[in-house]
């Protein structure tokens, strides 16, 4: 969370400019499977002050207000999920990501050029059908080659975070 200055990032897309820096940002996203989660300009029209996580059930409630006293950014206000977990151990339910920087690139590069695609899509008559068909064959992929870490977040991250988030 905060102000990265990153103004020319598309957050649509997850791209931006051909420069190193750009290149770094959006790489170390890209690779840890992070999530931004701020879709209204904090100052003009750019989103400079993002929310990054790699959980989706961590972060909810995400709002953009007025800026704070003399600050020139709006405000980002958003809740950090915690209270579940005693419910979510107990059922033995852990959150999750997949590590992007770990993953076998070359096997599922190998993977996805061996998949006859012609014989796949040669039973799609819609575009929503090619694109279900290409979606399950390439979360099936990531699933083979992509690490997965399973975590439980624990209540002194989450109490940290509150105090970090007060303190601001």
């Amino acid at each position: 969370m905060g102000d990265f200055n990153m103004s020319l990032v598309d957050w649509d897309l997850y791209s931006g400019p051909d420069s190193p820096m750009y290149f770094a940002f959006l790489h170390f996203i890209n690779n840890y499977g992070l999530h931004q989660y701020v879709n209204r300009p904090t100052r003009g029209d750019k989103i400079l002050d993002i929310v990054l996580s790699s959980s989706d059930s961590l972060v909810n409630d995400i709002q953009v207000t007025p800026p704070f006293s003399i600050n020139d950014h709006n405000s980002v206000v958003f809740n950090v999920n915690g209270n579940d977990e005693d419910e979510n151990r107990s059922s033995g339910n852990l959150d999750a990501f997949y590590d992007y920087a770990r993953a076998n690139k070359d096997g599922l590069k190998n993977f996805l050029a061996n998949v006859k695609w012609d014989n796949i899509f040669q039973y799609c008559f819609t575009v929503d059908e090619g694109c279900e068909a290409f979606y399950d064959i390439f979360h099936h992929a990531i699933k083979l080659y992509v690490l997965i870490w399973q975590y439980h977040l624990t209540m002194n991250l989450i109490v940290w975070l509150q105090r970090s988030v007060t303190k601001l």
